[in-house]
């Protein structure tokens, strides 16, 4: 979760795409996810929670902090992680 955090405040939407997996690797949009990294300026992440389902799949709660067009917002998402290959990658949104 961190490192796809550090990517989106550095903007490797490569690094974003190759940690990502099924439903959310489908819907996988660059053009749009390029758009909203250059107009969005990333202040922090907070980890709410996190939860081991499997040995395979897991859960990560959390609220991020951003900046777009002077003004700051946040977003909150539960994710569904799965482990491929030993990596874990962000599978979709509960």
């Amino acid at each position: 979760m961190r490192s796809r955090y550090s990517a989106f405040a550095t903007k490797n939407s490569a690094y974003i795409q190759a940690t990502m997996t099924g439903p959310a690797l489908k819907n996988f949009d660059a053009l749009s996810l390029s758009d909203f990294l250059e107009q969005t300026s990333f202040q922090s992440l907070e980890l709410l929670a996190s939860e081991q389902l499997s040995d395979t799949k897991a859960t990560v709660s959390f609220k991020v902090y951003y900046e777009q067009q002077g003004v700051l917002n946040n977003f909150s998402e539960t994710s569904l992680f799965v482990k491929q290959n030993q990596r874990w990658l962000y599978y979709d949104a509960l």
